[in-house]
């Protein structure tokens, strides 16, 4: 973590920080390469299972999230 600033450069970095990949009406192309997909997946899977934790601010704001957008997509 060292290398970046904060959470947010690394999530940028990595590659699922929400951009802005729209311009005139038209969807711009979101491909990542494939060696920040892993590191992409392992976050992924690191936020869900401290999701499911019980009782912390992880989980309270997951089960927010969950009511207002539903399950998983895949």
């Amino acid at each position: 973590m060292s290398s970046f600033p904060n959470h947010k450069h690394l999530a940028y970095w990595a590659g699922i920080a929400p951009g802005s990949n729209e311009s005139a009406g038209k969807k711009k192309s979101t491909n990542m390469t494939l060696d920040k997909k892993y590191l992409k997946d392992a976050l992924v899977k690191a936020a869900r299972a401290a999701s499911q934790t019980k009782v912390t601010y992880l989980n309270r704001k997951f089960a927010s999230l969950f009511s207002k957008r539903g399950p998983k997509k895949h």
